[in-house]
C-alpha cells in the first residue's frame, strides 16, 4: 500500500480451480491467476476461464456503441435533451443546443480529455455539418443552425464516444498476459486508471520460469504500456521480435504479409508452443497473434492485426476442449470484428474505408481439443500427444479434422 495513494491493489491467487471463490467474492477487485494447462490432471489444468467470461456484459454480435441496447439509449437521450416543438425560443425543436449538450456531458465526466465540443466538431452540427456531408458546403443541410445537433449528428457522436470509451462501461476485465512486461503493465493500469473494475489475470505459473517468456528492459521503461493484442514483429510489444530476422543476413523469418496463408489467434501459454514449433519446422507463412485482453474484447486491434494479411484465413487455437476455454466467447466477437472492420467486410467502420463488400467476410475457425466433460486428461503422455496434434493441425498446409482438433467446419 502506497502512502500517497491510499487505495491498495488487492490480489487473490488461486492454486487450484477447486478453491475458486464464489461470484460474490470475485466482485470486489481481485486480480486472479491460474495454474497452466500442462497435463497435471483435471484439478490442476484449468481455472475455468470460460465461466469468468460468461460474466462479462459486452455484446459479442455488435461493435461498442452499435448494439440495439446502446442505440436505444442514445435515441432516448436525444429525445430527453431535445426541446419540444411546442416550446418557444431560438432553438425550439429541430435538435439539441450544442453548448448545453457539451456542458451536460462534461459535467458527467464525458468524454474525457478530448472535451465534448471536440467530439461534436468531429461529426458536425445539424444537417451533418462536415464538409462534403449533408450539412457541409453545398450539401442539403447548408444554412442549418450550427448551434444545434440534429439526431444523426448526436447519434454519430455518441457512437463514437461509446466505441472509444467502451472499457469504462465494462463490468469485468479478463486478461492473459504472456510476458513479464505485460503482467507489470496490466497491474499498473489496474491501479492508475480512473475507474475501478474487477480484473481476472489468467497467468499460468509455468510462464514464470519459461525461458522464452522474457521481456527487454525497454518494454518496462518510458513510453511502454499495456498491449491488448500482440502481433508478430510488433516493435513495442512482441518479446520475440529479436528473432524475427536472420541474425546474419537480416532476412525476415515470415514471408511478406500478402503471402501469409493463415493467421493464428491465440491467448496464453500456447503461443510459445506454436512459436517454437513454427520456427523448428520453418513454417514461414503462418502468423501468430496473441489476444492478451479477452474482455472487453479488442475489436479494433484484432481487426488491424488480421488486416495486415489480406489473403490469410483466420483460426483460433487453444489448448482447452472446444466447449471450454475462450473459444465460445471469442468466436462471435472476432467474427464481428472481421465482418464490420475489415476492408472486405460490409460494416460502416472498415479499416479500409468501408464501402461495398467485394468478397464474403472471413470467419473464425477453431483448432483445439474436442468437447469434453472434464478439463484435461489425467495422463501426461496423452496430454502431450493431444498438444502435438493441435500444433500439427495449426501449422498444417490445410485445415483438416484430426482426432484432437475439434475443427469448426
Amino acid at each position: 500500500m502506497c502512502f500517497d495513494r491510499p487505495q491498495p491493489l488487492i490480489c487473490l491467487t488461486l492454486e487450484l480451480c477447486l478453491f475458486r471463490p464464489s461470484k460474490k467474492t470475485l466482485i470486489f477487485d481481485p486480480p486472479l491467476s491460474r495454474p497452466g494447462f500442462d497435463g497435471q490432471g483435471p484439478d490442476h489444468s484449468s481455472a475455468r476461464i470460460e465461466r469468468f467470461l460468461q460474466l462479462c456484459n459486452d455484446d459479442g454480435d455488435a461493435l461498442p456503441g452499435e448494439s440495439a441496447r446502446e442505440r436505444a439509449e442514445v435515441a432516448a437521450a436525444f429525445a430527453a435533451l431535445s426541446p419540444s416543438p411546442s416550446r418557444s425560443g431560438p432553438h425550439s425543436g429541430g435538435g439539441i443546443d450544442r453548448k448545453r449538450a457539451s456542458q451536460l456531458l462534461e459535467s458527467l465526466g464525458m468524454p474525457g480529455d478530448a472535451g465534448a465540443e471536440l467530439l461534436f466538431e468531429a461529426v458536425g452540427g445539424a444537417g451533418g455539418g462536415g464538409p462534403g456531408g449533408p450539412g457541409g458546403p453545398g450539401g442539403p443541410g447548408r444554412g442549418a443552425d450550427p448551434l444545434l445537433l440534429d439526431e444523426a449528428s448526436w447519434s454519430a457522436a455518441m457512437r463514437r464516444y461509446l466505441r472509444r470509451h467502451a472499457e469504462a462501461r465494462a463490468n469485468l476485465f479478463v486478461v492473459a498476459p504472456t510476458t513479464p512486461a505485460q503482467l507489470f503493465h496490466v497491474l499498473r493500469r489496474q491501479l492508475n486508471r480512473p475507474f475501478a473494475k474487477p480484473l481476472v489475470v489468467a497467468a499460468p505459473k509455468r510462464l514464470h520460469v519459461h525461458g522464452p517468456a522474457t521481456s527487454a528492459l525497454s518494454d518496462l521503461g518510458a513510453g511502454s504500456r499495456w498491449h491488448r493484442v500482440i502481433a508478430d514483429g510488433d516493435a513495442l510489444s512482441d518479446n520475440t521480435r529479436h528473432r524475427s530476422r536472420h541474425p546474419t543476413t537480416g532476412e525476415p523469418f515470415l514471408l511478406p504479409d500478402e503471402r501469409v496463408r493463415r493467421v493464428l489467434l491465440c491467448s496464453g501459454q500456447i503461443y510459445y508452443a506454436l512459436s517454437a514449433a513454427r520456427r523448428a519446422r520453418r513454417v514461414r507463412d503462418v502468423a501468430l497473434v496473441r489476444v492478451e485482453q479477452l474482455s472487453p474484447f479488442p475489436f479494433d486491434d484484432v481487426a488491424a492485426a488480421v488486416a495486415r494479411h489480406p489473403n490469410a484465413e483466420v483460426v483460433w487455437a487453444q489448448e482447452e476442449p472446444k466447449n471450454q476455454g475462450a473459444w465460445r466467447f471469442v468466436q462471435s466477437r472476432a467474427n464481428t470484428a472481421l465482418r464490420e472492420l475489415l476492408p472486405d467486410g460490409d460494416g460502416p467502420g472498415g479499416l479500409g474505408g468501408g464501402g461495398a463488400r467485394s468478397s464474403p467476410p472471413r470467419t473464425l475457425r477453431f483448432i483445439g481439443r474436442p468437447p469434453a466433460g472434464t478439463t484435461a486428461t489425467a495422463s501426461l503422455a496423452i496430454h502431450r500427444e493431444e498438444l502435438r496434434e493441435i500444433i500439427d493441425a495449426a501449422l498444417a498446409t490445410e485445415l483438416r479434422p484430426t482426432g484432437a482438433e475439434g475443427l469448426e467446419k
